[in-house]
């Protein structure tokens, strides 16, 4: 529709624009100046020219409106379909936690065990206890390969753990495995660890930087859980710029020693 409009209104411009170069459109009568039919057709088309740009108008302005309610159409359909996806998610997934006696607590993004208390015939709700961990490791080399700098990133699984506190210890295993105690350590503080969400900490290893081959790191650190309880972590990994995990126990063995020659017990 709207493309032959677009032609007709063309087509009516150019016979416009056209018509005078080949055509009076008047002619003088009497001493006065009268149109030729030629003159009063150019108006009619002039007159149609207009109204069908007044139609265009009109037209794109209906069918912007009808664009406007065909997307708030979608718009509540998606909604329906997220709420009635979410439900069919969130139900049987609360139904499975409370066959295990536990409550998920999406404000709090925890998971709460229930315990029942028989006697005052209530519901107690114990918190679960939670597991941080290092979840991710991250090598950053400066221009030309003069400095290095690594991120470290904390999470923790099954609930929020709170008063993250401790200290990072770092030997660094050189191309010819020679190992170095790093210092000085990084000291961890963190308020809050949230489930399904992460902090980082980084720190510079450049005086390392052309000869490491794999960075050692031994956290010691306390955390607490949502009910004051404090809980201990300790955490030994490897890494490098590809990969990292735990140690095999006789690497582990190997570099516990070490870090107890240097101190760090």
């Amino acid at each position: 529709m709207e493309l032959t409009i677009n032609l007709f209104i063309i087509i009516l411009a150019i016979t416009i624009g056209v018509i005078p170069s080949f055509y009076d459109l008047t002619k003088k009568q009497r001493g006065k100046k009268k149109k030729t039919k030629i003159g009063w057709f150019t108006i009619v088309l002039v007159l149609s020219l207009i109204i069908l740009q007044i139609f265009q108008i009109f037209n794109a302005e209906n069918e912007k409106q009808l664009l406007k309610i065909d997307q708030q159409k979608r718009d509540s359909l998606s909604r329906d379909f997220i709420i009635k996806n979410n439900k069919s998610i969130v139900t049987p997934f609360s139904d499975g936690l409370r066959k295990y006696g536990l409550k998920y607590d999406s404000a709090r993004r925890e998971i709460e065990k229930l315990v029942k208390d028989s006697a005052k015939k209530i519901t107690v709700i114990n918190s679960v206890k939670p597991e941080p961990s290092i979840c991710a490791t991250e090598f950053i080399y400066g221009k030309d390969s003069t400095s290095l700098k690594l991120i470290t990133t904390f999470c923790t699984s099954e609930s929020a753990a709170y008063e993250l506190k401790g200290t990072l210890y770092f030997i660094v295993r050189e191309i010819n495995d020679n190992l170095i105690y790093a210092s000085p350590p990084w000291r961890l503080n963190v308020e809050k660890l949230n489930i399904n969400s992460d902090i980082s900490i980084s720190g510079s290893l450049n005086e390392h930087v052309k000869t490491i081959k794999t960075v050692y790191i031994l956290v010691k650190a306390t955390y607490k859980d949502k009910d004051g309880k404090s809980f201990n972590f300790d955490s030994l990994i490897w890494c490098n710029s590809h990969q990292g995990g735990s140690l095999t126990s006789k690497e582990s063995i190997w570099i516990k020693d070490f870090y107890k020659r240097n101190g760090v017990k």
